[in-house]
């Protein structure tokens, strides 16, 4: 598994998560240097980060990046020099993966010329793949009578199952098309000891869902990093798997974790309800 790792970057220079961390300049170089040291290759990023300057030289970048709302003909037009820019900041020649933000932004008036202005960057050898991020089936679907994406980037965590077919998951396989896992913790929800200090509305069901796997962790005597862990390295298909982490340690605890044999039927897990593990339809509590 720690040939798959990419080290997601939302919180080195950005409050990202349920917590809401941002990591130190300190911490960022420990990290980056644990990644050296111990031969991971990969880092995960998007343009909407806004990240400082930072070396990532060593490393294959996969990036993100998105439609502005407004002036997108401006954007697509100055597109080549919003990507030096980034290239730049990280000390890369090209970015091996550059990965459409949103679905929706190849549906807009511009999205033709958008995804036209990203080949030409890749014949231009600034781009190695052009991909795109997704929250289900019929996204990806829909994106292949488009175009054939090289990578694409989807959440799977032990609450949000089958974001994929097995029959999609051959078609993509047999494609070769690369397949990236992220929001493996939901947005480390799934390791956090209460849902009660959290800044999040969670209903009831959300929460009866939480404490059945507390509860069969504390059972079987095994941590909810191991239980999560143990289900994404079942998923044999995934290609990368997006870490999203505060510190050098919690690579090694996951590095730790993957070599854990856990047998689990994790099915009984799963949550079929969306608004549960879709975090952009989470409920912000209100604090009077």
């Amino acid at each position: 598994m720690q040939n798959k790792i990419v080290i997601g970057t939302a919180n080195f220079d950005y409050r990202y998560g349920l917590k809401k961390n941002k990591l130190s300049k300190f911490n960022k170089n420990k990290i980056i240097n644990f990644c050296i040291n111990n031969k991971l290759r990969y880092f995960d990023t998007a343009i909407d980060y806004k990240l400082k300057k930072i070396n990532l030289k060593k490393f294959k970048v996969i990036s993100k990046i998105k439609l502005p709302k407004r002036n997108t003909s401006y954007f697509i037009q100055n597109l080549e020099n919003i990507i030096q820019n980034e290239l730049k900041k990280f000390n890369l020649k090209y970015f091996n993966s550059i990965l459409i933000h949103q679905y929706n932004d190849l549906l807009k008036k511009n999205g033709k010329m958008y995804l036209d202005a990203l080949n030409l960057l890749k014949k231009k050898g600034l781009i190695k793949k052009i991909g795109i991020s997704i929250y289900s089936e019929k996204e990806i679907a829909r994106t292949l009578k488009i175009f054939k994406p090289k990578i694409i980037q989807f959440p799977i965590n032990i609450f949000n199952q089958n974001v994929l077919s097995k029959k999609m998951i051959n078609f993509l396989k047999k494609k070769k098309i690369l397949i990236q896992a992220r929001s493996i913790f939901l947005q480390g929800l799934l390791l956090q000891q209460s849902l009660n200090n959290l800044d999040i509305k969670f209903n009831k069901e959300m929460k009866i869902n939480f404490e059945k796997l507390k509860y069969f962790c504390n059972k079987k005597k095994i941590s909810q990093l191991d239980l999560c862990v143990s289900f994404i390295k079942s998923k044999k298909f995934i290609d990368l798997i997006t870490l999203g982490i505060e510190n050098e340690n919690q690579i090694n605890e996951f590095i730790k974790s993957s070599k854990k044999k856990i047998k689990v039927n994790y099915l009984k897990f799963d949550i079929k309800n969306k608004n549960l593990t879709d975090p952009r339809k989470w409920k912000k509590k209100i604090i009077l």
